[in-house]
């Protein structure tokens, strides 16, 4: 049992995590000051899900040497931009052991596996990467990777020091219709049993889950502020910002915010795109906690979209229903943000085009029949 002297020093430790998550909630509370009722209850609901996560990264599936690959996100709790149309998958791991994935690859659009290196920051550094395309499977679609150990002709990616984390990042072109992929992972390089669990490891994974928790809430309510500089536009996103959050290399990102009046709705316009690649688009809260993608249309892509007669395409963000194709649902929303993702295969990124209408003043037809 734990010595007294222990049990103080513990209640003590307590007291200064539940001390600085509770400052870190009421600065990030204090950016949506002014924001609608709506953003503001999100608000509160950020903070359980956020601490939520900050467990499940740091405490709960944190040990390389007993490995896990968890949901990061999922219907009822995304955050950082988190895509709609992705699934976002991780494990634990640690250079010098070696690591077996098995797996089937379903029959969904594209995924990759991504080493990182992962901060309380929610900073990534990537370390490498293998692409379904990259990938050898059996018949089946079942596969077999291994991390770290000899090198192999494929499948297979080194673990340089400093990487703590694999990530399988899936992507959707329409989830009624695709299986995702199914997987699991073991430790198979020779390792001495699992201890029990220790007052200082227990220290150690509780002080990673309170500085994720304050470093990344502090830093993603910055990104509402920043984003909103480009308000009801779509510039593209500079690629060194989406690589240090970790965001998927092989897509052009473009980030902003959006804000609609009464009546109003915020036409987005894709003039043209390359056959055969894929673009997607959604819609965020203030807290860039993607929209509810359950109940509510709040995104799309060129894969089940309405295709206007020219080829391009028209995307309508309001919040009462116009009537027309291509509705993303603002869900009660004044003020949100929306990110485009575009995998156009390294070429010319897209560039939306965007203009803020009266819903009841619009010439749909025409607007559906080319951007004028």
């Amino acid at each position: 049992m734990m010595n007294s002297n222990a049990a103080r020093d513990v209640s003590v430790l307590w007291e200064a995590f539940c001390d600085n998550i509770k400052n870190a909630g009421m600065d990030i509370l204090a950016s949506a000051e002014g924001l609608d009722d709506v953003n503001q209850a999100e608000g509160l609901r950020y903070l359980t899900r956020l601490l939520k996560g900050s467990f499940e990264k740091f405490v709960e599936f944190a040990d390389p040497l007993d490995p896990v690959i968890f949901k990061m996100c999922d219907e009822r709790s995304g955050y950082g931009g988190d895509n709609p149309d992705n699934i976002y998958s991780a494990s634990p791991i640690q250079a010098g052991q070696v690591y077996e994935i098995t797996g089937n690859r379903g029959n969904i659009f594209q995924f990759n596996f991504n080493m990182f290196k992962f901060g309380t920051n929610s900073q990534y550094e990537l370390l490498g990467q293998l692409h379904d395309k990259q990938l050898h499977f059996d018949e089946q679609g079942n596969f077999t990777i291994f991390l770290g150990g000899e090198p192999l002709d494929h499948n297979w990616l080194p673990i340089p020091e400093g990487a703590n984390q694999i990530m399988l990042r899936q992507t959707f072109c329409d989830r009624s219709r695709e299986q995702e992929v199914t997987l699991k992972i073991r430790l198979v390089s020779d390792s001495a049993a699992i201890p029990p669990l220790g007052l200082d490891s227990m220290i150690r994974k509780l002080s990673g889950a309170e500085d994720f928790f304050c470093k990344t809430g502090r830093m993603m309510h910055g990104w509402s502020k920043d984003f909103t500089r480009s308000m009801n536009s779509l510039p593209l996103t500079d690629p060194q910002f989406i690589a240090e959050g970790g965001g998927d290399p092989s897509a052009f990102f473009y980030i902003s915010s959006w804000r609609l009046e009464p009546g109003q709705a915020l036409l987005v316009h894709i003039p043209e795109f390359p056959e055969g690649k894929l673009w997607n688009l959604a819609l965020f809260n203030f807290w860039f906690e993607s929209m509810d993608y359950v109940n509510f249309r709040i995104h799309t892509n060129n894969r089940i979209c309405h295709i206007n007669v020219d080829g391009s395409v028209t995307l309508v963000i309001a919040n009462e229903d116009p009537g027309v194709d291509n509705w993303l649902n603002a869900t009660g929303h004044v003020q949100g943000n929306m990110v485009m993702r575009a995998w156009s295969g390294g070429v010319r990124p897209v560039d939306p085009q965007t203009e803020l209408v009266d819903i009841n003043s619009v010439d749909w037809a025409q607007k559906f029949r080319r951007w004028s």
